[in-house]
Formats: C-alpha cells, sequence, structure tokens
C-alpha cells in the first residue's frame, strides 16, 4: 500500500541516490587503501651514485610511511636519459615511480631536439632534499681563493679547465651562473659522471672541479674548496665562503633530488605519495642523517614543485640560449 501510495519511481530515484553516495563514499575508501603492493623505484643513474645513497637514506623512512617495500631498478646511461624514458614509458599506476634529480630531468628537453621523452610525460611529485655545488681546486694549486682564481682566469681566459660531471645536468646553470656574475672565463671539461669527472680532476687532468659537495667532500686531503654556490655554508666546509659572501649573491646552483611518476598517474596517489615524502622528510631520523651528509632536507609538494620546476626550466633555458 505505501509503495503504492509513494511512487515506485520516486523510490527507484531514492535507491539510485543512495547507490551513488554508497560509491562516492568508498572511492575515497578505495583510494586510501594505495598502495597494496611493492612500489618500483627507476634510479637514472649507477649504484652507490649521489642519488643512488640519497634515496637509500629517505628509503627506510618512506617505506614505514607508504607500508610497502621500494624496490630499486637501476636504468643507467646517456647521463640520465635513459632512465628518464623509462619513467616517462612506464605504466601510470602508481607502483611505478623514479628517484631522479632536478634540473637534470629539464635539460636535456632544452639541449636536445628530441631527447626521446616530453616533460609532460614525467609528472613531479615532491623533493626531499637538495645538494649544493662546490667549486674546488687541487691542494698544491696556487690558488687560495676565488678572486685569485678569477684574477688568474681573467688574464688567461678559457686557459683554466674546469671538470663538470654531466652536460645533460646541472653543470651548464652552475657554470653559466658564475660565469655571467663574475665575469671568470674556465675551459669547461664536459664528463659522463660524477664518479669520471672525479678521475679527471684528481689525475690532474684539469686544475678546477665543480660537483655536488657531497661527492666533493670524500676527497679532503686531495682539494682545496673555494667556493659554494649555495645561500649558506656547508657543514663540510665550514671555512669555505658563499658565492653570496664574496659579493655574487646569483651564484646558486643545487641538484634537487625529487620523486616523479609517469605522466597520467592519478592525482590521488600523486596526493598519498606527495604526503607521504613530505612524513618522511620530516622525520627525525632523516634529519639526523642528512645532515650528517652535509645535505638539506629540502620538501617541496606537488603544487610547489610543479611552480618550481617551471621557472627552474625558463632560468636554465635563458642561461643556456645566451651563453651557447
Amino acid at each position: 500500500m505505501y509503495l503504492k501510495k509513494f511512487g515506485k519511481e520516486k523510490l527507484l530515484i531514492i535507491l539510485i541516490m543512495v547507490f551513488t553516495i554508497f560509491c562516492l563514499a568508498n572511492l575515497s575508501i578505495f583510494a586510501a587503501k594505495y598502495p597494496e603492493k611493492d612500489i618500483i623505484v627507476i634510479l637514472p643513474f649507477k649504484a652507490g651514485g649521489g642519488t643512488d645513497t640519497s634515496m637509500r637514506m629517505l628509503q627506510p623512512v618512506l617505506e614505514r610511511e607508504l607500508g610497502v617495500k621500494l624496490n630499486f631498478v637501476y636504468k643507467p646511461g646517456a647521463s640520465g636519459v635513459l632512465g628518464y624514458l623509462e619513467i616517462s614509458n612506464s605504466e601510470p599506476d602508481g607502483y611505478t615511480i623514479g628517484a631522479v634529480n632536478w634540473p637534470h630531468v629539464l635539460v636535456p628537453t632544452i639541449l636536445k631536439d628530441e631527447p626521446g621523452y616530453k616533460l609532460e610525460d614525467i609528472q613531479p611529485v615532491a623533493t626531499y632534499n637538495k645538494d649544493r655545488a662546490v667549486l674546488c681546486v687541487h691542494k698544491d694549486d696556487p690558488w687560495d681563493t676565488f678572486e685569485q682564481l678569477l684574477e688568474d682566469a681573467k688574464k688567461r681566459p678559457n686557459k683554466i679547465t674546469c671538470a663538470n660531471p654531466v652536460r645533460l645536468a646541472y653543470g651548464p646553470g652552475a657554470i653559466y651562473r658564475m660565469e655571467e656574475a663574475t665575469g671568470i672565463k674556465l675551459k669547461t671539461i664536459w664528463f659522463d659522471g660524477g664518479s669520471k669527472s672525479a678521475q679527471g680532476f684528481l689525475g690532474g687532468h684539469t686544475d678546477a672541479w665543480l660537483i655536488n659537495g657531497s661527492v666533493m667532500r670524500k676527497y679532503p686531503d686531495e682539494i682545496k674548496p673555494l667556493a659554494v654556490l649555495g645561500e649558506k655554508r656547508t657543514s663540510y666546509f665550514p671555512d669555505t665562503p658563499t658565492f653570496a659572501e664574496i659579493g655574487y649573491p646569483s651564484v646558486v646552483s643545487f641538484t634537487y633530488r625529487a620523486i616523479v611518476v609517469p605522466g597520467g598517474t592519478d592525482p590521488t596517489k600523486i596526493d598519498i605519495l606527495s604526503k607521504a615524502i613530505g612524513n618522511a622528510v620530516s622525520d627525525p631520523e632523516f634529519q639526523k642523517v642528512m645532515k650528517e651528509k652535509g645535505v638539506d632536507p629540502f620538501y617541496l609538494d606537488t603544487p610547489e614543485f610543479e611552480k618550481f620546476s617551471k621557472k627552474e626550466y625558463e632560468d636554465t633555458k635563458a642561461l643556456i640560449e645566451k651563453f651557447e
């Protein structure tokens, strides 16, 4: 009797509404279950390098946040480009992520017409640390300060050689910022990776060396750091001034280490990953390890990272176009 009075059509509408509300409510439940299985982490560089070491520091706290294991897959080659290709071509299901350096992912798209991937194929998730670049010379070289090196370089432009690890990375930005601000003219020798640049410099094949401080600090008895390309001094070179301190505040260069995913990954999963990384970066255990290594914990969530990346691309592109 009641059904007849109420009307079958109205009852059907109510049932549809209830079912819709139930489905919407359960979508958030399903999303919250991510991740449910181990995640593959693609690293575009060799095991044991700065990116790998840095990611290994993040691994235990991030695994704890996500509740799953991270399984590393190394795809080195072509200064990281092969790894970026692997990330961009992976299934955007949230179970393949990349541990990369910034602005390294950007530079190949500026220097090469077709590096094999587009920036939209690699979605930024979050950063987790930053590593300052440092300029050094050999322990027994005659230059004790950057000013002395600069004075000599002005007398002999393009005669003093400088080892730089990877052209398709932060290198061009670091070198060109230094040249633009100071007027120095060094002859840059590009190497395919940090270890090869170390071999070149330590073997006496170049006069100077520009690389991440976390790499340079491994050779304290063989180097003489002259200046830090950061806004503050490093804990492992406390007596070495920054370029800002010696009058060149624009000479700043970092390697930003970050997590990315293939383009097209579900935004809900990206948000879960980003928040987990943020929690990991603020973890006291992770903070302690980073500071012991002289690397700054540095977190940008997805919107901040995207905004930062856009500006970094524009700035680096402008420098490269000016100097090349």
